[in-house]
């Protein structure tokens, strides 16, 4: 017997052998082991999968054939049921196909009886073992992974009413429903004091059909002890037996077991969320964090949105005061709330943009939990792909940032024509995937360009990319040259394609943030809608104009014009 060095327990080892002498004579190797097994015996398929269900097995030594099981139907029956003990086939059939068929079943490994020794075993033993540990540990990982996609999805959920949202009352709601649907519980509702005293109201909850609610109903916490105690504290209360007043007056089932932790808003307990959830629930360390953030959250929200209401009443008193102010105030301030409008909808798209990819990342590596072997490549691509989408959304909204505040490089002379063949190299093999024709006409010599070499370089990638997205076949052709503005030299960049075209009326919208047109199918087609309105950000930094052609179903041009470096 060998001891597992890592947690002073026995290494459990099933051996289902039917040859008495075949048994004997591994229950002999591993007795000469340094360390300690623990070795079972079965004679049978049947009496193995008994065992089985009585014992803790960590390796199953499994000889082919069985008298009452063919041999790879066997491994399949092992594997079916239990698939996370390896499984180490022996047998003194000399076979390729048949192990590769046993690896195919769910085998970890394959020996011949014959070449069997006490080292060869040990060794395999010793790599099962060991592998079987690395994939306990990715499981492991999995699982941590899905349940922290869940709890972002779950705060973006949370966070994004609460951003979208001034209403109080629908916020507190979403809330529950969102916690409900979460933690799977019976009831969630939120207690909010109303006045400087004692009594807190049930304000919001979500419950299953077979309760009754009890919104707007009032508890005394000088009565409540568990809730009084947690008034002046962060902590997180877990009643798995809670008192019988508390369950009468949320009526909840007899089994019932409670969560309830504080709404803090501007430092002080304005209320509680009180979670029934289910009597089997393991309520963890990172529920607790969870909870203590959605409370975090929506306490902020609570702030801002009475903060707001406050700001309003005292905008009305200010408007009457007013009135007779200058058109150029009345201008100034429709302006500022123009860019708080931009603000708000530039969060809610971000937020938008982000959870798609975070659901589909969800669904599938749930997917992938259960997934054959067959089909985890196209799960791991799809993964991939989100993965990918993100990142480019992330990498846009910085650019916009680094350009928002003007942080850039100094401006030099640039080799319009040697950037645009760099960006051609690298998306030559896109365009040829796409079986389109890549074009490039120069203009040489060709003066350069006054500007940031990156910025630039960012405007023919993203042009290029929007062409490639949006031809579906023909070709691209993009074109420097030369010409003159009001007396002043200007390089010209111009990227044409025999895409599918936009329509007269999206042209003035195309620029703006998220946009995509109407007429894109969003599910075949990539793209977060920032890459023009970068382009426009650029060419308006370095001066520069930028023009846009496009006939529906034949095509699109864009020209930009730079200015010549001195």
């Amino acid at each position: 017997m060998v001891k597992d060095r890592t947690n002073g327990r026995f290494i459990d080892i099933l051996l289902v052998e039917d040859n008495p002498g075949d048994a004997q004579r591994i229950e002999r190797m591993l007795e000469m082991a340094e360390n300690t097994y623990r070795l079972h015996t079965a004679v049978s398929a049947k009496s193995a999968l008994q065992h089985l269900k009585t014992f803790t097995i960590q390796v199953i030594l499994l000889n082919l054939p069985l008298p009452d099981s063919n041999s790879i139907d066997t491994i399949r029956t092992f594997y079916t049921a239990h698939p996370w003990i390896p499984i180490i086939v022996l047998t003194g059939l000399e076979d390729d196909q048949l192990a590769a068929d046993a690896a195919t079943a769910g085998a970890h490994d394959y020996l011949l009886k014959q070449e069997l020794t006490t080292a060869s075993l040990l060794r395999v033993l010793r790599y099962t073992l060991e592998r079987h540990f690395h994939e306990e540990q990715i499981r492991t990982s999995q699982a941590d992974y899905r349940r922290q996609a869940r709890e972002l999805h779950l705060l973006n959920r949370i966070i994004s009413t609460a951003s979208a949202n001034n209403d109080e009352q629908k916020i507190l709601r979403d809330t529950c429903f969102e916690l409900a649907q979460f933690y799977n519980t019976s009831r969630t509702l939120i207690l909010l004091h109303h006045h400087e005293d004692s009594i807190v109201t049930v304000q919001a909850e979500h419950y299953d059909e077979a309760l009754q609610p009890v919104v707007g109903k009032q508890m005394n916490l000088d009565l409540e002890p568990a809730l009084a105690a947690i008034s002046s504290s962060t902590q997180t209360l877990i009643l798995p037996q809670p008192p019988f007043s508390l369950k009468q007056f949320l009526n909840a089932p007899p089994d019932s077991k409670f969560v309830i932790h504080p709404l803090y808003l501007a430092g002080k307990t304005i209320g509680f969320f009180v979670l029934n959830l289910p009597p089997t629930h393991v309520f963890g360390s990172s529920d607790v964090r969870l909870i203590a953030l959605v409370s975090e959250e929506i306490g902020l929200a609570l702030e801002k949105i009475r903060l707001y209401g406050r700001l309003q009443a005292h905008a009305h008193d200010l408007e009457e005061q007013v009135q007779r102010r200058t058109q150029a105030l009345a201008d100034a301030n429709e302006q500022l709330k123009s860019l708080d409008k931009l603000k708000s909808k530039f969060v809610s798209d971000v937020s938008h943009e982000l959870r798609n990819p975070i659901a589909n990342l969800t669904l599938f590596l749930e997917l992938l939990e259960f997934a054959p072997p067959d089909k985890q490549a196209k799960y791991f691509s799809t993964l991939r792909a989100q993965v990918k989408r993100l990142f480019n959304l992330v990498e846009e909204i910085l650019t916009l940032s680094k350009l928002e505040n003007n942080n850039h490089h100094p401006f030099q002379p640039v080799d319009l024509n040697a950037l645009v063949q760099q960006v051609l190299v690298t998306h030559q093999p896109r365009a040829q995937s796409k079986q389109l024709v890549l074009h490039f006409l120069s203009q040489n010599p060709l003066p350069p360009a006054w500007g940031e070499p990156n910025q630039i370089t960012q405007i023919v990638t993203n042009l290029l990319d929007n062409a490639l997205n949006y031809t579906d076949q023909g070709s691209i052709q993009i074109t420097t040259g030369l010409e003159h503005n009001n007396g002043q030299p200007h390089v010209v960049l111009d990227v044409s394609d025999t895409g599918i075209g936009i329509h007269q009326e999206e042209i003035p919208h195309i620029f703006e943030r998220f946009y995509r047109g109407t007429q894109i199918e969003r599910d075949k087609i990539s793209g977060t809608g920032l890459g023009l309105g970068i382009v426009n950000d650029i060419v308006a930094m370095h001066n520069g104009r930028i023009d846009v052609q496009s006939t529906p179903n034949q095509g699109s041009r864009f020209t930009i014009t730079l200015p010549v470096a001195e």
